[in-house]
């Protein structure tokens, strides 16, 4: 972690003659790091005003209520070109992050995820310029200098950086967002909440996402070297002012829509024909009632055939699929163990299914299914309306959806995965990380056996 702090102030203004911008809140800043950090503000082309010179040295000048530094941006100063700059360094020992907020009184913008994706995001750029702490040893060898950085040299490789286009966000991988400051962290503990808002993200850079898993902690995946060779690094956001204004209203989920998160569950029951049907082109019998019907019962058709898999005496079969709202970068695979689907590191709906179904026979009536009847599918059609990042509400065409199904054990299906994963190849990336706001019309759900034909469909059933 960190080791008493030692600090040197150096605030230099420099404002641009001419008309000045109408004026507006004073703009607060508050910034905690593991372990040194710089703040500045300017505009795209670097930093115009900065302090400079702190280092935390213990873990309670982090993560006490002493310990965030607050700023304040004038004003007088022009929101709508300002950019906010940290740039940081560790001493290289177990554990390095950044951790932000900022606010104009109204409107609290913090470190992580922006405005829900939408807008300008943080981004992170590596210098190279490797920088140590001055009051305590470091973690890795050899020894560098002990920072600051000066106003000069941050400018210097905000050039470089704006030349190359080597500025990195969160859809990248390589800007890492990590615990969330509210308490739950497998790295960090909560900083004291009436400086730091819970919500705030620590931040960090991955050199290396496909092989490091987390960079916030030296040692394993992020050696010395790792860690030494990308410090240090600048992070900024902005331009500020267009952020505490908040996005469009056009993207405001204005559609009507449930209060609360809502999720679907339902049996599936066997899918028979509809009355009248291939089988049967018109009714063949009454009802007591005297309504029109068709016997005898038999399998849903299509032109080629029906399904001649059949439910066994102690059968069940369930499905649901439940939403919630999650960073799409961190959290679309963690219930199974598979990878990141490289979706971008905004907030979107995730989306579970779950199916359980067991007591499934082959038409013999006796014989569970097993890998000779591979081929099962649980086949949807959907109707999204969301609130699109950039055209607002909408409702996208009626959308397909197929999904394989393992047949794990004999005699049963299951299923556990991320709607996500199969909207991926259909829409790619960006598509398939549905905005936070987005209701799902499940328009039909059926399972499919190995033949293509309807097995089963949701509803109810007693017996």
């Amino acid at each position: 972690m960190k080791h008493s702090r030692t600090t040197s102030g150096l605030l230099v203004l420099m404002l641009a003659l001419g008309t000045p911008p109408a004026a507006r809140a004073t703009v607060a800043v508050t910034i905690t790091a593991d372990n040194g950090y710089a703040f500045g503000f300017g505009d795209i082309n670097g930093v115009t005003s900065t302090i400079t010179g702190i280092e935390n040295c213990n873990a309670g000048e982090i993560a006490n209520c002493g310990g965030p530094e607050t700023y304040s941006i004038p004003g007088s100063v022009d929101l709508s070109t300002t950019y906010i700059y940290i740039a940081a360094w560790s001493d290289d020992r177990t554990h390095q992050g950044v951790l932000a907020s900022f606010t104009d009184g109204t409107t609290v913008v913090n470190s992580g995820l922006v405005n829900g994706g939408a807008g300008p995001q943080w981004e992170v750029y590596a210098t190279g310029e490797q920088m140590d702490i001055s009051c305590v040893a470091d973690g890795c060898l050899p020894l560098s200098p002990a920072g600051p950085p000066s106003m000069f040299g941050m400018n210097g490789h905000i050039a470089v950086a704006n030349s190359g286009t080597l500025w990195q966000g969160a859809s990248s991988g390589f800007l890492a967002l990590g615990d969330t400051n509210d308490g739950t962290g497998t790295v960090y503990g909560q900083i004291c909440t009436s400086v730091m808002p819970a919500n705030a993200q620590w931040m960090w850079r991955n050199p290396d996402p496909v092989n490091i898993t987390d960079p916030f902690t030296v040692g394993g995946a992020m050696s010395c070297a790792a860690s030494q060779g990308q410090e240090y690094l600048i992070f900024r956001v902005g331009p500020i002012g267009p952020i505490l204004d908040g996005p469009p209203s056009d993207t405001h989920c204005l559609f009507n829509s449930l209060a609360k998160k809502t999720a679907f569950k339902s049996s599936m029951v066997r899918s028979f024909a509809e009355c009248p049907s291939i089988t049967y082109p018109s009714s063949n019998t009454r009802t007591r009632s005297g309504a029109d019907a068709c016997k005898p019962v038999v399998p849903t058709e299509t032109g080629s055939g029906s399904t001649s898999y059949e439910y066994g005496g102690s059968s069940s079969c369930t499905v649901s699929i439940t939403p919630s709202v999650r960073n799409c970068a961190t959290y679309v695979t963690s219930w199974f163990n598979t990878p990141p689907l490289g979706l971008p590191a905004e907030t979107c709906q995730v989306t579970r299914i779950k199916l359980r179904c067991s007591g499934i026979f082959q038409s013999d009536g006796i014989t569970p299914i097993d890998d000779t009847d591979d081929g099962w599918t649980l086949s949807s059609l959907l109707r999204f309306t969301l609130d699109d990042q950039v055209g607002g509400d909408m409702t996208v065409i009626d959308l397909p959806v197929s999904i394989d199904l393992p047949i794990d054990p004999p005699g049963s299906l299951r299923l556990d995965r991320s709607l996500q994963e199969f909207l991926l190849p259909i829409l790619g990336a960006t598509g398939a990380a549905l905005p936070s706001c987005t209701t799902i019309r499940i328009v039909d759900l059926r399972i499919v056996d190995p033949d293509g034909f309807p097995f089963a469909e949701i509803g109810v059933s007693t017996r």
